[in-house]
């Protein structure tokens, strides 16, 4: 009598969840066009380092345009949150200088998020570049009020708090950007040399 055999199955893979593949999809993505850079970037090597396939990231994201933009929208959203988190129930001097401090650590923490963010969107798609336009501006109205509750009124109240947010936020990008060339500087680092070089220069003062 012959015997009965037992047929094997694969075990059947379990479906990720749609929130956590995105978010696969989007680190992948932050990597490849912090490297590449938005046009040399290829959609076939991300649907590599996600373990997905192409068609399936187009079905997310729509197009290469749309992925790029939903990676820097990612960046800007954790960005602002980080600096308006660290700013809200600290007397005004301390906000100013833990508002730096998160903005540093993002940098840091976030290198390829930044590179996307703040270097690279701006020279690629349209788009892209007006986020990057609209997460700056946020960036120094946070910075504008900190400027109205910390710093030296009679300064302030001078140049205009937004005039001076704008120029604050172009120097903490500029030392955003040399940080990436000089590894092993830290965020406390950074933060220190940013308030020497502008808050000092605008009255606002931090207690040693």
């Amino acid at each position: 009598m012959a015997k009965a055999t037992t047929a094997r199955t694969e075990p059947r893979r379990r479906k990720v969840p749609r929130p956590i593949r995105e978010q696969q999809i989007l680190d992948a993505a932050d990597a490849c066009f912090a490297k590449r850079g938005y046009h040399d970037a290829s959609m076939d090597e991300i649907a590599d380092l996600t373990g997905i396939t192409k068609p399936m990231i187009y079905a997310y994201f729509g197009s290469k345009e749309g992925l790029y933009l939903a990676v820097i929208e990612r960046a800007g959203r954790d960005l602002v949150e980080r600096i308006a988190s660290a700013t809200t129930v600290l007397d005004a001097e301390a906000q100013l200088w833990y508002g730096a401090l998160a903005f540093f650590e993002f940098v840091l923490e976030r290198r390829d998020g930044w590179k996307v963010l703040y270097r690279e969107a701006t020279a690629s798609a349209q788009g892209a570049a007006q986020a990057v336009v609209r997460y700056r501006a946020r960036v120094a109205d946070l910075i504008a009020e900190q400027l109205r509750q910390g710093g030296d009124a009679a300064t302030v109240r001078a140049a205009g708090a937004d005039a001076i947010s704008h120029a604050v936020a172009g120097a903490a990008e500029s030392l955003a950007n040399w940080s990436l060339e000089h590894p092993g500087v830290s965020a406390e680092n950074l933060t220190r040399h940013f308030f020497t070089l502008v808050w000092n220069g605008i009255g606002v003062t931090r207690s040693s």
